[in-house]
C-alpha cells in the first residue's frame, strides 16, 4: 500500500486546498478543498469538496460502473452528510446550502438557519448514487452511463476540536464494458490530512521568504482547462514539499485563482533559494511532459515582514513580490516561445543570498529596473527554457 501524506494548506478562516494526486485504477483523486464552517459542542465542522476523475483510456473499453470510496479512520471523526446523493436524470448547475443541522439542502431565497449559503454545484449527469452517507465512510457509485472526466463530491465532516490531522483511506473499483461483470479494483491509498489550527495571540509579525506563482495565459483557457491547471499547480506544490521537505504552514498560503502566494517556514535561506529557483522549474518540466497543455509560470521571490490576516496576509512583502511577478520584464520573458518559467528575485535576496553562493551566482540572472504602479525597485530575472 502506498501511503501519502498530504499537506492541507489552510488559513484560520479561509478556504484551503490539498493536492492529492492519487490514482486507483481508472479513478483519480486530484485535490480536496476544505472550509472550516462552524464549531458545535466540542467539534469543528468542515465542508470538504473532493475533486476526482474517471479516466478514459484509448486501449480499454468505456466504464460501465465506477465507485470512489472515502473512509475516515481517526477516532470520533464522522461524516454528517454528502452530495450528490442520487442523480437519475441530468441536473443543471445549482446552489446548495448547509443547515445548522449539518445537512445539505438546495438553496432558496427564504432559507433561514444556514451555516453556509453558497455551495456552487456544476451540472450533474446520471447515474450517480451515494451509499453509507453517514458514519465514517462514503461511496459514490457511477452506473449506467459513466461519463469520463472531472467529477466532484461534497462532505460535511465533524472532527473533535483540537484534532490536528485525520487519516483518510481512499478506495476505488470499476467495471469496464464487455467484461461479464468482473470488477477491476485498485489498491487503496491512505493519506493523512492536516487540519487547521486557530492562531494564538502569540502569532504575529514574522520575517520570512515569500513567493507568488501565476499561471501564464490562465484566462485564455476554457473553464475545464482552468480547473485542471489549478489542480496541476497544487499537485506541483505538493511534490515540491515532498521533494524538499519544506512544508507550507497553515496560515501562510493564499490561493489567488490563477496561482498562489506563500511564505516559507523559518528554514535555511540558501537551501530555500536553491529549491525555489532550481527544484520548482525542474518539477514543472516533469509535469509538462505528461500533458498536452503546457503550463508556464511567473514566480517572484522576496523576503520581509508578514502576518497572516483575515483575507490572506498583512505587510509589504506580499505586495512587493506580486508587483515583481506582474512587471514588464517578467511578462516579456514569458513572451519567448521556449520559456516555461520566469523567476524574479528581489535585490535584497540576490545581494544577500544569490551573489554570495557559487552555484546560485553562476545562474544566468539579468538585472532589471521594475516599475509597477507606485512600486520601483531593482530586481533580477532568471528564465527557464524547455
Amino acid at each position: 500500500m502506498y501511503v501519502a501524506e498530504v499537506e492541507l494548506l489552510l488559513t484560520e478562516e479561509l478556504r484551503s486546498f490539498s493536492a492529492a494526486d492519487i490514482r486507483i485504477g481508472r479513478i483519480g483523486v486530484q485535490a480536496m478543498q476544505v472550509d472550516h464552517i462552524s464549531v458545535d459542542d466540542g467539534n469543528d465542522i468542515y465542508l470538504i469538496k473532493i475533486m476526482y476523475d474517471l479516466l478514459a483510456e484509448d486501449s480499454t473499453p468505456p466504464l460501465r460502473s465506477a465507485t470512489l470510496g472515502i473512509a475516515f479512520h481517526t477516532p470520533d471523526v464522522r461524516i454528517r452528510d454528502a452530495w450528490p446523493r442520487l442523480v437519475t436524470m441530468p441536473c443543471p448547475p445549482e446552489r446548495l446550502a448547509v443547515t445548522e443541522r449539518l445537512e445539505f439542502v438546495r438553496h432558496t431565497s427564504d432559507a433561514h438557519g444556514l451555516l453556509v449559503d453558497h455551495v456552487p454545484v456544476p451540472k450533474l449527469t446520471p447515474e450517480v448514487r451515494v451509499s453509507s452517507p453517514g458514519g465514517v465512510d462514503i461511496r459514490w457509485q457511477h452506473t449506467a452511463t459513466v461519463r469520463p472526466g472531472a467529477h466532484n463530491g461534497w462532505l460535511i465532516v465533524m472532527a473533535p476540536t483540537g484534532c490536528h490531522e485525520i487519516e483518510v483511506r481512499v478506495t476505488g473499483d470499476h467495471t469496464p464494458e464487455r467484461t461479464l461483470g468482473m470488477h477491476a479494483r485498485g489498491k487503496p491509498d491512505t493519506m493523512t490530512i492536516r487540519l487547521p489550527h486557530r492562531r494564538s495571540e502569540s502569532d504575529g509579525l514574522r520575517y520570512r521568504i515569500g513567493f507568488t506563482v501565476d499561471i501564464v495565459d490562465y484566462s485564455s483557457r476554457p473553464s475545464d482547462q482552468q480547473r485542471i491547471a489549478q489542480q496541476r499547480l497544487l499537485a506541483l506544490l505538493q511534490r515540491f514539499t515532498q521533494h524538499t521537505g519544506v512544508a507550507v504552514e497553515p496560515g501562510y498560503f493564499q490561493a489567488t485563482g490563477d496561482g498562489f502566494n506563500s511564505f516559507l517556514p523559518d528554514i535555511d535561506a540558501v537551501t530555500a533559494m536553491r529549491h525555489l529557483v532550481c527544484t520548482m522549474p525542474h518539477l514543472l518540466g516533469e509535469d509538462n511532459l505528461q500533458h498536452a497543455d503546457q503550463i508556464k509560470l511567473r514566480m517572484a521571490i522576496d523576503v520581509g515582514p508578514v502576518e497572516p490576516s483575515e483575507l490572506g496576509f498583512a505587510g509589504p512583502t506580499v505586495i512587493r513580490f506580486c508587483r515583481m511577478a506582474n512587471s514588464e520584464p517578467a511578462r516579456e520573458a514569458m513572451g519567448e516561445p521556449d520559456t516555461t518559467m520566469a523567476i524574479v528575485v528581489s535585490d535584497t535576496l540576490y545581494d544577500d543570498i544569490v551573489r554570495q553562493h557559487g552555484d546560485l551566482s553562476e545562474l544566468p540572472f539579468t538585472r532589471h529596473d521594475v516599475v509597477v504602479k507606485t512600486y520601483q525597485a531593482t530586481a533580477y530575472l532568471l528564465s527557464h527554457k524547455s
